[in-house]
């Protein structure tokens, strides 16, 4: 599972390292929020698009960072607030046992920019998946 989280937060960081490692360097505190327009930001997406063309043509390269099956037990989530009807409630999520088999089949899409803060993302599994 820390692969799998591992190997998308590789994804995410090649899609937006740059731009963030720039304006990181010189912001505060204060200002290190700011709206990114992705119609703007074409040679990280074209980067990232190269990525998982890489992927797509190396089928034993996502063996190698996600288990399969992939396999969950006795794990607790992050409680989550919430209200209703008036009355506050905490949920804490356990998940007792998880069995996930054909990961590996997994076949990322092109991501496509379809607005300045939308994107077209999207999956195909090459084989069935399972889930116990």
């Amino acid at each position: 599972m820390a692969k799998f989280f591992g190997f998308a937060a590789v994804l995410a960081a090649a899609a937006f390292g740059a731009a963030t490692a720039a304006t990181e360097s010189s912001a505060s505190v204060e200002d290190t929020c700011v709206i990114v327009d992705f119609e703007t930001a074409t040679s990280d997406f074209t980067a990232l698009n190269n990525i998982v063309t890489i992927i797509k043509a190396s089928s034993s390269l996502l063996s190698s960072y996600i288990d399969d099956p992939l396999v969950i037990e006795d794990e607790t989530l992050t409680e989550v607030d919430f209200s209703l009807l008036g009355i506050d409630f905490t949920l804490t999520p356990t998940i007792d046992s998880l069995n996930v088999t054909g990961l590996t089949t997994l076949s990322p899409k092109q991501i496509n920019v379809t607005g300045s803060n939308t994107l077209d993302l999207g999956t195909d599994f090459t084989g069935d998946v399972s889930v116990a």
